[in-house]
């Protein structure tokens, strides 16, 4: 009796490991942008680059930023639309900054 419990055992933990393997790589492409945009948020809000009031041109959008959270950042075009982009891909397309605060 007791060989066939580890047996039965044996036959189901190499289907449970590879489940477990495809589960949490799945979780891990789900959550990968919204962690990418978090983590570039929090650079984003601590580095200063850029304030509320600024003008900024990225991403093909050029505008006043009205909005920086943790995850998305929103800029506000000259026809008055809100463009609302994430920080991940804000941070790695780069951007032009014109400083509200900055004299000439």
């Amino acid at each position: 009796m007791y060989i066939t419990i580890e047996l039965k055992l044996e036959e189901l933990f190499l289907p449970l490991m590879g489940a477990s393997i495809l589960a949490g790589a799945a979780i891990a492409l789900a959550v990968k942008d919204v962690l990418a945009d978090a983590v570039a948020g929090v650079f984003l809000l601590l580095d200063r680059h850029f304030n509320i009031g600024d003008n900024i041109k990225t991403m093909g959008y050029s505008g006043e930023i009205f909005d920086v959270t943790l995850r998305k950042t929103r800029i506000k075009i000259d026809d008055g639309t809100i463009v609302i982009l994430p920080n991940g891909k804000i941070d790695s397309s780069g951007w032009v900054l014109h400083k509200n605060n900055i004299e000439n």
